[in-house]
C-alpha cells in the first residue's frame, strides 16, 4: 500500500494521511487522483460564487466526494438535486453543470466547516449528521442537506455547537 500525505486543510496545521492503494481512486472512466480531487475540494471550499462560475468540476469528483464522506449515492443525488440515475450520468461527465457545482460547493464548504466544528472527529461528525438533533425540528442534519436552505439551518446548528450556545 502507498501512503498519501496531503495538507488540503491550512486550518488543521498537519497532514491528512491516507493509506490506500494506489488504484483506489484512480480506476474507473476518468481516473481523477486523490491529488485532484483536493485540488478541486479547496477550491469549491475557498471560492466565492464569482470564481464559482468559472470553475469546472469533472463529474469524477462526486465519486470521490462521496467516497471521502462515505455518503450514499442516493443521499449525494438529493444533495446536488438530481436523481439518482441522473447522478450515476454526472460521475461521467467531464463538466458539471452550474447547478450542481453551486451545491456541491455548498455541500463542500459546509462539511468543511462541520469537521473544523468537531474538532477534525469526522466520526463525530459523521454520527452527529446522522442524528436526530432538537435545533433542527428533531430532524437528522443529513436530511436537511438538500436545499440550500436545509445547509443554512445545519450551519447555524454548528454555529450553536461552536459557540457553545444551545436553545
Amino acid at each position: 500500500m502507498e501512503k498519501y500525505t496531503f495538507k488540503p486543510y491550512e486550518e488543521f496545521g498537519e497532514s491528512l494521511h491516507f493509506e490506500e492503494p494506489a488504484v483506489a481512486y484512480s480506476a474507473g472512466t476518468s481516473g481523477m487522483s486523490l491529488q485532484h480531487f483536493f485540488e478541486y475540494y479547496m477550491q469549491l471550499v475557498k471560492s466565492t460564487a464569482m470564481e464559482l462560475r468559472d470553475l469546472s468540476v469533472v463529474g469524477s469528483f462526486l465519486e470521490l466526494l462521496q467516497k471521502a464522506t462515505e455518503i450514499r449515492a442516493e443521499v449525494m443525488a438529493d444533495i446536488i438535486g438530481v436523481s439518482k440515475s441522473t447522478y450515476y450520468r454526472l460521475l461521467k461527465d467531464d463538466t458539471l453543470d452550474s447547478h450542481a457545482v453551486d451545491a456541491v460547493a455548498s455541500f463542500s464548504k459546509l462539511w468543511h466547516y462541520g469537521l473544523l466544528v468537531f474538532d477534525k472527529d469526522v466520526v463525530s461528525f459523521k454520527a452527529w449528521l446522522h442524528t436526530q438533533n432538537e435545533n433542527l425540528g428533531s430532524i437528522k442534519p443529513l436530511q436537511l442537506l438538500q436545499s440550500e436552505n436545509g445547509r443554512r439551518e445545519v450551519e447555524k446548528a454548528l454555529d450553536r455547537i461552536e459557540y457553545s450556545v444551545y436553545g
